[in-house]
């Protein structure tokens, strides 16, 4: 099962191009308009204990914020690996989708 992201309009065109020319290899594609994906889209779970201000003020700072480690680079993850804690690995690194 091939899987893409296509974030930003310049590559939702390339993959759309793709579709159509029926040279897709890809089973699933996630789309957002926005560079990186929505801050705040209507893809994510709502919050109705905050207002919409502190919501934005808070889904920013962290959007905002220090950028992701590479999991090579992660000190836990090398530990945990160095420990033959493989099955653990691959239960925190992987996503499942339904």
């Amino acid at each position: 099962l091939l899987t893409r992201e296509a974030y930003g309009f310049r590559s939702i065109q390339n993959i759309v191009r793709k579709i159509k020319s029926n040279k897709c290899p890809y089973h699933f594609v996630e789309v957002m308009a926005c560079p990186r994906g929505c801050l705040n889209g209507g893809g994510q779970l709502a919050a109705p204990q905050q207002s919409a201000q502190d919501l934005f003020r808070l889904v920013s700072s962290i959007y905002n914020g220090p950028t992701a480690v590479p999991p090579e680079a992660d000190p836990d993850l090398a530990a945990m690996h160095a420990a033959g804690c493989v099955e653990s690995l691959i239960l925190h690194m992987h996503t499942h989708t339904h």
